[in-house]
């Protein structure tokens, strides 16, 4: 007997190749048939008749590191239908790790990843997806391994380019990350210390990830005016190292570039053609979310946080970075000049003191707090011990369909908990669905839903799952694709995507009938040994 009956429902089973109107058969966390199997019997037959089912979408780009050990664990990307997300992005996560830089990166990530409730009780990359596995998840996870902790190693926050010696220490810890369970390699080439990195670096350390069949996840150096270059670089690096490229959120960032968009895409469609691996993903908004160390140059952060700190304290050096914020954008990646105060609205501060700056623009935080735009930026990040978190509006629709549309583009959240976030942690996955494949037909399901799950299973090396497939994992959504919406907006962000009606993570019920039930079947699934 089964444990588990779809029944009834339109299959599009992760291909692209269409669908079909099949039953789907589950037992013990595994798709073990599909076809008619109205004879067959189950403790549990989900009615899927008139409504989609498909593989669990996968978050290929996420920020839930820490949150997911809160109690209990949030479940807000269930009800988008996703059963798998991708840790450890932009090389800023928590593991390898070594015990000086913990206080490092408890500091720097504390607006990107949470806070951990006590010492950290890992240090490698199998004793971080141990700890996960063991408190319980909502989800499955996979996880990169980052540049910057293992940088910071050999390195410290020094801001300058590795010597022969040191790239061969960190290719050698990144090789032992990898062994342990990593699914790829990460950097944030604006987020110190991975910015500090030159190319040689960058493609010895690819090298080791291209030896295992990983990829490269990249923040690219410039989205905005550098765009062109960045994009250059980044293939270079890959032909040197044989990597499989993955950029991060591609997009054109700022209304100098936005016409770039075809060019861009040209670029890496040229070099595919050439034979370099080169896939991306997209979060489907034209606003974007990151920590405010963002906004500034990537040198107040050598040496650390602290120094950091001492910088941003100093009458001298602030005297100075205001002068950085009147620059052009071809200077620097200045967002002052870029998009302006305006368009950069605080999400999330640590302090109740400053909670009413939280959904607020830059500009309207200085109006209240009667200073400029530039003391306000720098006051807050003092205050509040530099975890502030901001979403910058750089775009517009024009310029972020063209990249949906290609056909290596994935789909992904970049959510970012904590105050007043970006709707697209809680919209995501329903407004690709909603807004651009039901509503402007940008492409077919069969292809949105090969977006979501094989494309993405296929770039991680998640094996067995991202298909609806005889002995893949029984990682599942059952949606209704005439209705399934986003509901979260910049002004309500919290709210909650409406659609999915059941979701399987490995074979268990976490989403019924609409509701999330609080299981916690999900898996660390790269540390597990043999068959996924």
């Amino acid at each position: 007997m089964l444990d588990i009956v779809i029944k009834g429902g339109t299959v599009y089973d992760g291909t692209g190749r269409g669908c079909a109107r099949v039953d789907v058969g589950v037992k013990a966390g595994k798709i073990v048939c599909t076809g008619d199997l109205a004879s067959e019997e189950a403790p549990l037959v989900i009615d899927a008749t008139g409504k989609t089912v498909a593989p669990g979408f996968i978050d290929t780009h996420s920020h839930s590191d820490l949150r997911l050990f809160q109690s209990p664990a949030p479940d807000v990307k269930l009800l988008q239908g996703v059963t798998t997300e991708i840790l450890g992005q932009d090389g800023l996560s928590v593991a390898p790790i070594t015990d000086k830089d913990i206080p490092l990166f408890g500091k720097m990530l504390a607006g990107l990843l949470g806070e951990y409730d006590g010492d950290w009780p890992w240090r490698t990359t199998a004793e971080y997806l141990g700890t996960l596995d063991r408190h319980g998840l909502p989800l499955n996870v996979g996880y990169l391994v980052p540049h910057g902790p293992i940088r910071t190693r050999f390195m410290g926050m020094d801001d300058r380019h590795a010597r022969a010696g040191e790239i061969d220490s960190m290719k050698s810890a990144l090789g032992e990350a990898l062994e342990q369970g990593g699914a790829g390699f990460s950097t944030g080439l604006i987020y110190p210390p991975c910015s500090f990195a030159g190319e040689d670096e960058l493609a010895g350390l690819c090298k080791v990830a291209a030896e295992h069949d990983l990829p490269f996840v990249v923040h690219m150096r410039n989205e905005g005016m550098r765009i062109r270059d960045s994009i250059d670089e980044m293939i270079r690096v890959a032909r040197r190292s044989g990597v499989h490229l993955h950029i991060s959120h591609l997009k054109v960032f700022g209304k100098s570039v936005w016409e770039a968009t075809g060019e861009v895409l040209a670029k890496l469609a040229a070099a595919r053609r050439d034979g370099v691996r080169i896939t991306a993903d997209q979060y489907p908004y034209f606003a974007g979310c990151t920590v405010l160390m963002a906004v500034l140059p990537t040198w107040t952060l050598a040496g650390g946080t602290e120094a950091l700190l001492a910088r941003l304290k100093d009458p001298a050096t602030r005297d100075e970075l205001k002068k950085w914020f009147t620059m052009s954008e071809e200077s620097w990646d200045n967002r002052a000049s870029i998009v302006g105060w305006d368009n950069v609205v605080v999400t999330w501060v640590k302090s109740e003191a400053n909670k009413p700056a939280e959904g607020k623009s830059i500009t309207e935080i200085a109006r209240m707090r009667g200073e400029t735009p530039e003391n306000t930026v720098l006051n807050l990040l003092v205050e509040e011990n530099l975890a502030v978190t901001q979403i910058t509006f750089y775009g517009t629709e024009e310029t972020i369909t063209p990249f949906m549309q290609d056909p290596w583009v994935m789909i992904c959240t970049d959510g970012i908990y904590g105050g007043k976030p970006h709707p697209r942690l809680y919209g995501s996955f329903p407004r690709f669905i909603g807004r651009y494949v039901r509503g402007m037909r940008l492409m077919g399901m069969a292809e949105a839903v090969r977006k979501m799950t094989s494309l993405p299973a296929s770039t991680f090396r998640l094996q067995g799952r991202g298909l609806i497939k005889e002995g893949y994992a029984a990682d599942i959504v059952v949606f209704d694709q005439d209705t399934t919406v986003d509901n979260a907006t910049f002004e309500e962000p919290t709210r909650t995507s409406t659609g999915v009606l059941w979701v399987l993570v490995n074979g268990c019920p976490v989403v019924e009938h609409g509701k999330c039930n609080g299981r916690t079947p999900g898996r660390a699934i790269s540390y597990f040994p043999g068959p996924q």
